[in-house]
Parts: C-alpha cells; structure tokens; sequence
C-alpha cells in the first residue's frame, strides 16, 4: 500500500511541475537571498534531528505539524485587489528587512 501512495505522490509531483506558473522576477529574487544553510524555525534551533535527537523530539515536531491548521485557505489567500496587493507588497519589504537583519547579526 505504501508504495502505491509513493507513486501517486511522485505523479502528482511530476504534473505540478509541468503546471506551475513560473516565479515572478521578485519571487526568484527574494527566493536567492534565503539561506538555506539555516535550521527552519519550526525545528526550535535543535540539531535538526542529528545524532543527538531523542524520539520525544521527532515526536513533539511531528504532533506541531500535524496540528497546523492556517488561519485561511488558500483560495482566501489569493490576492484580488490593489489594496491586497499593497498589503502583500508591505509583507514582502517587512520579510526582506527580517532577512537583512539576520545577514548582518
């Protein structure tokens, strides 16, 4: 059963690949200043699951993400207006600024 649901996984990720938009100049832009050599925040600093990880650690992340619930859908998420753009054009600068800020700590 499990690999059935891993080549249903591994279509659907070969056909949103064929059907994504493309990134937009500032999203490939935003998306090189990241540093991917960072641990994610969600991974609380830890060793990202190194040697020294116990099971209480992969357990209590993993409870974390099954317990994600967005306080909005996607659909809702999707900007209609100027006005939403203005906001997520403010959300942007504000995430840029973010990232200046821990390059140059």
């Amino acid at each position: 059963e499990i690999a059935s649901l891993e080549k249903v996984a591994e279509n659907a990720m070969q056909q949103y690949r064929r059907t994504r938009p493309a990134a937009s100049r500032r999203g490939a832009a935003a998306a090189k200043t990241l540093r991917l050599s960072e641990v994610h925040p969600l991974f609380g600093g830890a060793a990202a699951f190194g040697a020294d990880a116990t099971n209480a650690d992969a357990e209590s992340l993993r409870r974390r993400i099954a317990g994600y619930r967005p306080s909005q859908s996607i659909l809702e998420l999707k900007l209609t207006s100027v006005k939403d753009d203005d906001a997520y054009q403010a959300a942007a600068k504000d995430f840029r600024d973010k990232v200046d800020r821990r390059k140059a700590q």
